[in-house]
């Protein structure tokens, strides 16, 4: 089970940020399971959303230690590329959720979002964190129909406008469904 084969939605609002999450668990073979654990949580002043590896989603919400934000949001970029990159890397290396390819470190088929400070950001499989200029970003195999979907609903409310694209991506990809959790901190 894992490989991306779910979509994670988040935006940004003048609030903090919204992130959903579908409830598909489904491997390479086709097998399809509801899972319980939910793909997105919230932890103090953090919100996650997990896309692909199961192990990876355990480790974030279990034992991941979150570093002291720094006070001033001149340097949060810097602090997630550093300070929060390093204690993820930290948490997940030793898991098997950490591979080397071409001689670089990678998360096994997996990425998030994650949202702090009412900024949201993709943690790619690099270890590299994304912002998007738009404001929402969205990850998984219904990604795409996600963002078509955020794009064309700027006048909605947040969780409204994450519900319509959860609701998109599963109607258009069986690795996608119901039921979705959306959360706002």
């Amino acid at each position: 089970m894992g490989r991306r084969v779910t979509c994670i939605v988040g935006i940004e609002t003048d609030d903090g940020v919204v992130i959903g999450g579908d409830s598909a668990g489904t491997s390479p073979n086709f097998s399809f399971v509801q899972i319980s654990d939910e793909k997105v949580w919230i932890d103090g002043a953090w919100i996650f959303g997990v896309c692909g590896n199961f192990r990876l989603s355990q480790l974030l919400r279990h034992a991941l230690t979150l570093p002291q934000i720094p006070e001033s949001d001149d340097d949060l970029e810097k602090f997630l590329v550093m300070d929060f990159m390093d204690a993820v890397r930290s948490t997940i290396l030793d898991s098997g959720v950490v591979q080397s390819k071409n001689a670089v470190e990678q998360i096994v088929d997996s990425d998030f979002l994650v949202g702090v400070r009412g900024r949201l950001y993709l943690v790619q499989c690099d270890f590299s964190i994304i912002r998007s200029a738009l404001g929402y970003y969205a990850t998984g195999c219904g990604m795409d129909i996600a963002l078509g979907s955020l794009h064309s609903t700027p006048q909605l409310a947040a969780r409204t406008r994450a519900k319509k694209a959860l609701e998109a991506a599963a109607q258009h990809n069986s690795a996608v469904a119901p039921p979705f959790t959306i959360l706002e901190n």
